[in-house]
This record gives structure tokens, C-alpha cells and sequence, in this order.
């Protein structure tokens, strides 16, 4: 299980979608909401690109909300192909007192040809 700061991602390796086929994520909060205008926290996937990774928007990433009931269930997030390219999503959070976070965490996604969830068949992201 890889942690970053305030979230649980599981598995912790690069995410491959294929425009065959999806990947996912399970992802749990580390702490429970907080009573704010929102008992609720909504979870999104801005792309955010960088030196390495290009800007585009190369996946989809299915919505998840966490409340006082579901905070600690790991809730299955689905991640589709969007368009070819390796991007880098910082994993946001609104709602419930997790809008406070500064440091945000992130995950990569390679979109290629190959297999989804394993390996891009023409080259990887970064050579």
C-alpha cells in the first residue's frame, strides 16, 4: 500500500490504460471526515504536468465520494484511456476538512498500446 498524505493508494506502481482497456485504484482516507458545511469529501484527479511528464490529459478517472460510513472501505476507482501520453494526476480532495492539505499527492498514468494494468508495447513513460 503506498501512503501519501492523507490518502491510501493501492497498488503503488505507474497505471496503465490501453484504449482497450481500463486500470484502477483502490484508495481509502487516513483520517475520518470532519463536521464542515460537508460531512462529505470528494475526491478528483487534476492532471499536472511537469518536466517529465507531458500536460495532456491522458485518462479518465472515475468519481469516488468518502463520508463517516465509507472513510475507511477502500472504494475501487476505474481509469480510462483518454488519449496516448504520460501524465501525472495530483489527487485532490474537497469537503469534510481535507481541503486544508498543501502538499498534494500524485500518481502516474502511462496511456499506450499493450496491456492495460501491465506494460505499454511500444515504450514506457520517460524513454
Amino acid at each position: 500500500m503506498n501512503y501519501f498524505l492523507g490518502f491510501n493508494v493501492e497498488p503503488s506502481r505507474t497505471f496503465v490504460v490501453t484504449p482497450d482497456g481500463q486500470d484502477y485504484l483502490e484508495l481509502t482516507l487516513q483520517t475520518p471526515p470532519v463536521h464542515a458545511p460537508s460531512d462529505e469529501v470528494k475526491v478528483e484527479f487534476q492532471v499536472q504536468p511537469n518536466y517529465f511528464y507531458n500536460g495532456t490529459r491522458c485518462a479518465e478517472f472515475s468519481s469516488v465520494i468518502f463520508n463517516q460510513a465509507n472513510w475507511q472501505v477502500p472504494q475501487k476507482i476505474n481509469i480510462s484511456f483518454a488519449d496516448y501520453g504520460c501524465c501525472s494526476y495530483a489527487i485532490t480532495a474537497t469537503g469534510g476538512g481535507y481541503d486544508w492539505y498543501y502538499i498534494t499527492p500524485s500518481i502516474v498514468v502511462s496511456a499506450c498500446d499493450g496491456e492495460a494494468g501491465h506494460a505499454c508495447k511500444d515504450r514506457a513513460c520517460g524513454l
